[in-house]
């Protein structure tokens, strides 16, 4: 059972892996990043074992640039690898709504685009159009209210927090 069950844990990551991968990659061509993932749960080791065994089960994550070279997501800058995040965390939510194992449509994002740049998001919100559900961003820029029907304003005073519906 110990030798067997990272086995059948890789099974169950292998099986779902592609259309997370898809999606993941979806979501970055929707935002027009120039980059995409490729996840596996294998990496290939530098010298074989005693078994011959050249791989090592262990879940990688590539990212390719536009000029198709695999990167290190720390060789991005914060905003791409914000981007890269919201992807993946889009992804996975899809990933568990289709499966059945989030029953909930209510996506809750928080302070999600403070870090990126006016190009950032647009893109974020035309990706975030495209996500079904109902959505709740938390954010401390005041610009982004005139891009929602309804915003609620939270203000704290002498310890004491207040709620208001502005819009």
């Amino acid at each position: 059972w110990v030798e067997g069950f990272p086995q059948i844990r890789t099974w169950m990551i292998e099986s779902f892996l592609p259309s997370f991968e898809e999606q993941v990659n979806t979501y970055l061509n929707n935002m027009e990043v120039g980059m995409r993932v490729r996840f596996q749960t294998f990496k290939e080791k530098k010298t074989k074992n005693k078994d011959g065994d050249k791989y090592k089960y262990q879940f990688n994550i590539e990212i390719i640039d536009e000029n198709n070279n695999k990167r290190s997501i720390e060789t991005y800058s914060a905003g791409e690898s914000k981007r890269i995040g919201v992807a993946v965390g889009f992804a996975l939510r899809e990933l568990t709504l289709t499966r059945g194992y989030n029953t909930f449509e209510f996506l809750l994002l928080d302070e999600i685009v403070d870090s990126l740049d006016e190009t950032g998001i647009l893109e974020f919100f035309d990706l975030l159009n495209i996500i079904s559900g109902l959505k709740f961003v938390i954010s401390h820029n005041s610009s982004l209210k005139t891009r929602f029907a309804k915003v609620i304003k939270v203000i704290k005073e002498n310890g004491e927090s207040s709620v208001a519906q502005i819009f």
